[in-house]
């Protein structure tokens, strides 16, 4: 029997997360979906080895609007509750002092629009693949410091620009 619920996984550029969907018109969806991600880079930008970890989960809560009535074709928009934390360090090559030092703190609510092919929640489907293409407007607070070492006082000058290389 039809439930007009759905539950299944994600995969994307927000993390692995699960996802569920509710029927409420045969023109309107709701959803809320769960992510995570975290990752470790490595990268060397003019003699400085960069170590950046970012650990990035949320919840993204959308309504979706279909163009026709129990169709496929939908534009969805909501807001992304986040808890993103990027730290960063940088040592220059050889010296095993750490020169850099910084965090970026993002936003905890960001606005979501969106566009998507599919409706997880269609009477007559038991699987269904949906696919999403949308923008967080969402921004962040660098704050990069040097930190003095024993390496004979060094000091490097980093600019936003350098970081956004890695």
């Amino acid at each position: 029997e039809w439930t007009g619920l759905s539950l299944g996984p994600t995969i994307g550029t927000l993390g692995l997360g699960a996802e569920v969907a509710y029927y409420l018109t045969e023109w309107m969806n709701v959803r809320a979906s769960v992510n995570t991600l975290s990752l470790n880079y490595l990268d060397t930008v003019d003699g400085v080895d960069y170590d950046l970890d970012a650990d990035l989960s949320g919840l993204l809560m959308l309504v979706d609007l279909y163009l026709t009535p129990g169709g496929e074709f939908r534009l969805s928009a909501g807001v992304a509750l986040n808890d993103r934390t990027v730290s960063i360090t940088g040592t220059p090559k050889g010296s095993g002092d750490t020169a850099i030092k910084g965090t970026a703190e993002y936003d905890s609510l960001a606005p979501y629009v969106g566009i998507g092919f599919s409706n997880p929640v269609r009477p007559d489907t038991i699987f269904t693949f949906t696919v999403d293409l949308g923008l967080m407007f969402q921004s962040y607070e660098l704050d990069l410091k040097t930190v003095g070492g024993s390496s004979g006082g060094l000091t490097v000058e980093v600019a936003e620009d350098d970081v956004s290389d890695l």
